[in-house]
């Protein structure tokens, strides 16, 4: 009688936390799908709940909080999410943290830091293709203000992605440069509609918005595992 009481009064003490366990796996799942379908601003608000007071942020959340902000434009409110993820334990999300701060870095005209950050993440992860073009983008767009870097080795090489499907009735005159840095953009998953207007920014003053744009389309939310 004395165990039965005990063990109930055991669960009865842990039933409070187990709620709570329960509420926080429900948010994130809102919180994703809200993401998944480009509500943004609910988005915010549920990884915004999922916060602790204590500061003790589960990384993941607050990735894609950043994310979430990004993409409604909030490029401040998603710089102060993403800069601690660069002291973080885990590569990858320390590099998905430094790719995004190298493109908002851009939209201010920050080219030094745009590269030093996307440098950054190709020295945590050489596999990430968004990263590496980036960097040489506004290497290639600053190169007469920036000098040269040394960019780390390519891994082995990324998977192949299918070949985009042109969107017709666009006619651009190409040179063989362009048609290399589009095969490069195959690579990446984008459109050539999307290849062909980061191509046209080298060439105006739209760089970052372009970059803002390709990294909006590409930035997808962390997947973060449920507690319980």
């Amino acid at each position: 009688m004395l165990y039965l009481m005990l063990s109930f009064w055991l669960w009865w003490n842990a039933l409070p936390a187990l709620n709570q366990i329960s509420r926080n796996n429900q948010a994130r799942r809102e919180a994703e799908q809200a993401y998944q379908m480009g509500n943004y601003a609910q988005a915010i608000r549920l990884y915004t709940q999922l916060m602790p007071i204590d500061g003790q942020t589960d990384p993941g959340i607050q990735l894609n909080l950043g994310h979430a902000y990004f993409k409604l434009g909030q490029y401040q409110q998603a710089q102060r999410q993403y800069e601690p993820l660069l002291r973080i334990d885990d590569p990858v999300q320390r590099t998905a943290a430094a790719t995004q701060l190298g493109v908002i870095a851009c939209t201010r005209r920050d080219s030094a830091r745009a590269l030093a950050l996307f440098e950054q993440a190709l020295l945590e992860d050489p596999a990430n293709e968004a990263a590496r073009y980036d960097y040489e983008l506004i290497r290639t767009r600053f190169s007469e203000r920036i000098p040269n870097r040394q960019l780390p080795p390519k891994a082995a090489a990324p998977k192949q992605v299918n070949q985009p499907k042109p969107s017709g009735g666009q006619q651009v005159e190409r040179s063989n440069r362009q048609d290399e840095r589009l095969r490069r953009f195959a690579r990446l998953n984008i459109s050539e509609e999307q290849a062909l207007q980061l191509l046209d920014a080298m060439q105006t003053d739209d760089l970052p918005y372009a970059l803002t744009r390709s990294a909006r389309e590409s930035a997808t939310p962390a997947t973060t595992p449920s507690r319980w």
